[in-house]
């Protein structure tokens, strides 16, 4: 029960703070991205059984991806300019199983820099749809994971067309 508690207060908090949208600041960022490696997190064995796809949130993600133009990596790919599109989505329920709360999140990584270790390449966040929580019944989990997954790649989308308009392509 303590999870779904949790779950439940943190909505309660997000609920009540201003719309978010998909960080604008972080959209220049997606300048010049041309290739990613889709990455979806490994979940739960509570979260597949409550209809959650992984592999299912793979090919939407990379779809997403290729109807913009940029290229899917295979994992372990090596291009020094390819970034992730980092999916994770896991899902907790209550004792009884009824109702559920279903956490989202998208988000990219790209190589980076630091000045002062420029041989040293990392790899971190510089754009990320702002983290969905849902409560749903049991029936609907899955279902409701997908959709919002796919609203977040749509914020992805529109993140990227901004920052890459068609004469830059």
């Amino acid at each position: 029960m303590a999870p779904l508690r949790t779950a439940l207060i943190a909505a309660g908090c997000l609920a009540a703070a201003p719309s978010l949208h998909a960080q604008t600041a972080g959209s220049a960022a997606l300048g010049g991205l041309r290739a990613v490696t889709v990455l979806v997190e490994h979940t739960s064995p509570e979260t597949i059984a409550a209809g959650v796809d992984t592999a299912g949130l793979r090919l939407r993600a990379e779809a997403a991806v290729r109807r913009l133009g940029i290229r899917v990596m295979p994992a372990g790919a090596r291009d020094s300019a390819a970034g992730v599109l980092y999916v994770n989505a896991f899902a907790a329920t209550n004792d009884a199983r009824d109702w559920y709360a279903a956490h989202v999140e998208v988000e990219v990584m790209q190589p980076v820099t630091i000045d002062r270790t420029p041989d040293t390449r990392l790899f971190a966040t510089t754009w990320e749809a702002p983290v969905r929580l849902r409560v749903v019944r049991a029936a609907e989990v899955g279902g409701e994971v997908a959709r919002v997954a796919d609203a977040m790649l749509d914020e992805l989308a529109q993140a990227w067309t901004a920052a890459n308009p068609p004469a830059a392509r």
